[in-house]
């Protein structure tokens, strides 16, 4: 692999998310989904928390329960007293709603990624979603963004991850109407066994209806 970051990771850990015989075994323990509702909102949301060895990765796992609480909390808040009269008045029908996703990856060589899809739909034609991905170095136990794995800081690296975007970029119907195209700052991805995936939510590459992108990029193809 050209990755020679996760390459010096392979080399350096035995991780894997289902080894018993593994001194360093990682394992993830899935938070059903929970509701919150009121006559004005209603929230739903799944979450994740990540264990070493039986004991909790409190780096990680405290930034993800920070993350979701407070997106919770900022939701709740959107839900102000006017929408709430024209709702007591019967003036306006349904409520405010908020669906949180949380999907989770481990690697083999020494990488846990979460994406966070949070879909909000506050009472107009359609709803919206966003993204947030936390991507975590289990052996030098930090974050990681998208610029350190892929290599941005090599000669033209930026230039040519956006050409593997577009080479590998699926526009279903040639739906969207714009091509991916990140910068150096862009960090929605997540870090899986054999690839990376970006991901792009509606509206940034086209209409709504055209929704998300996820673009999965192999690793052996990086800069």
């Amino acid at each position: 692999m050209k990755l020679t970051y996760i390459l010096i990771l392979i080399s350096l850990l035995g991780v894997t998310s289902c080894s018993n015989n593994n001194k360093n075994e990682i394992a993830a323990d899935e938070i059903l989904e929970k509701t919150i509702e009121s006559k004005y909102y209603k929230i739903t949301y799944n979450s994740v928390v990540f264990k070493k060895n039986g004991e909790p990765i409190n780096t990680i796992n405290d930034t993800i329960d920070t993350f979701i609480k407070s997106e919770i909390k900022i939701f709740i808040n959107s839900v102000d007293d006017d929408i709430k009269e024209l709702i007591d008045n019967n003036e306006i029908s349904g409520k405010y709603e908020l669906n949180i996703i949380t999907k989770h990856y481990i690697t083999t060589y020494g990488f846990i990624s979460t994406i966070i899809e949070l879909n909000h739909y506050t009472l107009g034609a359609h709803g919206n979603s966003v993204f947030k991905s936390i991507n975590y170095d289990i052996i030098n136990n930090k974050f990681v963004n998208l610029a350190d794995v892929a290599h941005f800081n090599k000669q033209n690296g930026l230039t040519k991850f956006n050409t593997l975007l577009n080479k590998y970029f699926i526009n279903k119907d040639s739906c969207f109407s714009d091509k991916p195209t990140i910068d150096k700052n862009f960090n929605t991805f997540t870090i899986q066994e054999d690839s990376i995936a970006v991901y792009f939510a509606p509206y940034e590459l086209g209409a709504y209806a055209c929704g998300s992108a996820e673009i999965m990029i192999p690793i052996n193809e990086l800069p």
